[in-house]
């Protein structure tokens, strides 16, 4: 997740990172040791993005990360930002439907990220997931990030306006 965020403040943008537990932990101490303006960074566990019983459901989260975007630009008066969310808090409901739901979100953020200037990653470990997803994700967005290089998605499935 540093990989995402570090350059984002160094560049002083408004940054969003969705994880829980272990992940936030390790995120916050290493940047407590990289020198950046506090206020630019927001650290949400996933609940938050969520309704009260903690089930996910894409349109909840992806209003909040559009209510971010905007606090964050017209607000906040930012140029750029970007966000990252570890989906791994997502995995007890893998199946088939919550797949479709994790789909539908996708959708979502690339709508959001062409909105405006911002970055939007969403991070799946293959280990929980496996690899029948990975299509499914992927063909939301018309960037992926493979191997730390932001590359053209010959896969992405036009957005219907």
């Amino acid at each position: 997740m540093e990989h995402v965020m570090n350059p984002g403040l160094d560049e002083s943008e408004q940054c969003l990172c969705i994880g829980s537990g272990r992940d936030i932990s390790q995120l916050t101490s290493v940047l407590s040791r990289h020198q950046f303006d506090g206020a630019l960074l927001q650290v949400v566990e996933p609940e938050d993005a969520c309704p009260p019983d903690g089930s996910f459901e894409p349109e909840s989260a992806t209003d909040a990360m559009h209510r971010w975007s905007a606090t964050a630009f017209d607000e906040n008066g930012c140029d750029s930002a970007r966000a990252i969310a570890d989906m791994t808090w997502t995995a007890p409901d893998a199946s088939t439907p919550s797949i479709d739901g994790l789909a539908r979100f996708e959708g979502g953020v690339t709508e959001l990220a062409r909105r405006r200037p911002q970055v939007c990653v969403s991070m799946y470990d293959l280990n929980t997931f496996g690899g029948a997803m990975v299509p499914t994700m992927v063909t939301s967005h018309p960037k992926v990030w493979i191997c730390g290089a932001i590359v053209e998605n010959p896969y992405a499935t036009p957005m219907i306006a």
